[in-house]
């Protein structure tokens, strides 16, 4: 686990900076947007609900996107854990990049295509998540119940988020944010249980 600091500072750097061009993108979306409420995609529409222009912010959300495919490429290519080569850890990887670059197309405009990538980018990396902590429990550096309460919480919050999507409730924005914390506090145990056993607390 040689590139275990480069992996989780380009990891969280990649998540900094989604976090400002989010924050910024709320400021300048041309309508009223909330934080709390509204699908984050909204921010990449190339017209608004009332017919504004939002071509600078789709621009930015869409470069950002892009990017996004770029870092993530170079996370899965550093990670050097032992179950980092199968088959099945590829292929998420894999999906997550994927699934940015399609997001890249406008929601408004190309509804069926943007859906169909951010359905791939999230079940990538819900997947790659879940088989992360899979493989900290089956390599012996997270504990039983650790394992299984941080499993109950991602697929809740995926399923949730899932469900209200899928039958377009009006909480399909505010459900995207569980599921995005779930994901965030995974992959900070995850690092922080995997730095903790490059130092040799754990056996």
């Amino acid at each position: 686990m040689n590139n275990l600091f480069v992996v989780s500072r380009l990891f969280w750097g990649l998540v900094a900076v989604n976090f400002v061009i989010v924050l910024l993108g709320a400021a300048l979306y041309p309508e009223p947007f909330s934080l709390l409420m509204d699908p984050m995609s909204w921010l990449g529409k190339w017209v608004t609900a009332s017919g504004r222009a939002n071509t600078g912010l789709f621009l930015v959300t869409a470069a950002t996107l892009v990017g996004d495919a770029v870092a993530w490429r170079y996370v899965v290519a550093l990670a050097d854990f032992p179950w980092m080569q199968r088959r099945e850890m590829r292929l998420f990887g894999a999906m997550v990049s994927l699934g940015f670059v399609i997001m890249a197309f406008p929601c408004d405009i190309f509804v069926a295509t943007h859906s169909f990538g951010a359905g791939i980018m999230v079940g990538g990396l819900w997947a790659f998540t879940a088989m992360n902590l899979y493989h900290l429990y089956r390599y012996g550096i997270m504990g039983a119940t650790l394992h299984r309460w941080l499993h109950i919480v991602l697929h809740a919050a995926a399923l949730f988020c899932g469900v209200n999507f899928v039958l377009d409730t009006p909480l399909k924005g505010f459900s995207q944010r569980p599921l995005i914390l779930a994901i965030l506090a995974d992959n900070f145990i995850f690092f922080r249980l995997l730095k903790n056993q490059q130092s040799g607390i754990f056996a």
